[in-house]
């Protein structure tokens, strides 16, 4: 996950059925890129509040 400036502030490996914990993370928007295990790249926003 990234913040809108491009640094990075959180990793993780992730199931299926796990959430992206946002607990902790400053007011904003955030750009969240994975993987799956076949290669195939997804890409989400997301505004923090």
């Amino acid at each position: 996950m990234t913040d809108v400036l491009g640094h990075s502030v959180r990793t993780a490996t992730l199931t299926v059925t796990q959430q992206v914990a946002v607990s902790g993370l400053a007011p904003g928007l955030y750009t969240l890129r994975a993987s799956d295990t076949q290669g195939r790249q997804y890409v989400s926003r997301l505004m923090v509040q």
